[in-house]
């Protein structure tokens, strides 16, 4: 079991009223026991790593929340990513698109579509 963590434009301070941000949503990552952080990237939107995450999604003006439909601080939500275990099981390559990186820190890079 595990904790989906999501980024949300839904007070888009971009001063433009008709941007589209508003109501969109980012998954963001899942964080599971025993388990690197699974960090979803888009390599085809340009959202290849942790620091694009931070500064093309969560830096503009989206709020963080889990699952349960909680706000998360960003100092809470790196703590998630980055504060785990040394000895955490990492994803395996699939030999598909899925697994994008695995790491050997406290993270993984995941692409496409999972929960």
């Amino acid at each position: 079991m595990g904790t989906n963590y999501y980024a949300r434009y839904d007070n888009c301070d971009c001063n433009c009223p008709n941007c589209g941000l508003k109501g969109i949503e980012y998954h963001i990552g899942k964080s599971s026991s025993g388990w690197a952080f699974a960090l979803h990237v888009d390599p085809d939107n340009g959202i290849h790593d942790l620091e694009d995450v931070l500064t093309k999604i969560i830096k503009t003006g989206a709020v963080i929340y889990n699952e349960y439909d909680a706000e998360v601080s960003l100092q809470i939500l790196l703590k998630c990513i980055l504060d785990r275990d040394e000895d955490v099981e990492h994803h395996e390559l699939d030999g598909g698109d899925s697994v994008y990186l695995v790491g050997s820190g406290s993270y993984d890079l995941i692409k496409g579509e999972f929960s």
